[in-house]
This record gives structure tokens, C-alpha cells and sequence, in this order.
């Protein structure tokens, strides 16, 4: 999946629910961590990104 894809997916979530906090759970795929998505989740107040551990199950 491109990290347009992702950051498409994100700003979606972000129009929809746009007067809650969101926490956003994701695995340590590289678009995830994408330059791009960093600097929009940054940019983003009530947005968090989380990701899970390396090799959890």
C-alpha cells in the first residue's frame, strides 16, 4: 500500500470524526512510518498514532 493510500485513510477518519481524539493503532509497516504521514500526524493535534512492538503476536 502507497502512503498516499494510509494518509488518505487518516485524513478520512479525520474529517468524519472531527471532535474526538483519535487514537490510531498500526503494526511498523514502512508507509506507516512514512515522512510523509509523520509530518501530517504531527501537524495534527488530536491524532495519535501508535504502533504495536516489533514482532509482537
Amino acid at each position: 500500500m502507497p502512503p498516499q493510500n494510509f494518509l488518505q485513510f487518516l485524513k478520512q477518519l479525520c474529517r468524519k470524526y472531527r471532535r474526538k481524539h483519535l487514537h490510531v493503532i498500526a503494526d511498523n509497516l514502512t508507509v506507516h512510518k512514512h515522512k510523509m504521514v509523520r509530518e501530517w500526524i504531527e501537524s495534527k493535534s488530536r491524532m495519535t498514532l501508535h504502533f504495536t512492538p516489533a514482532y509482537s503476536l
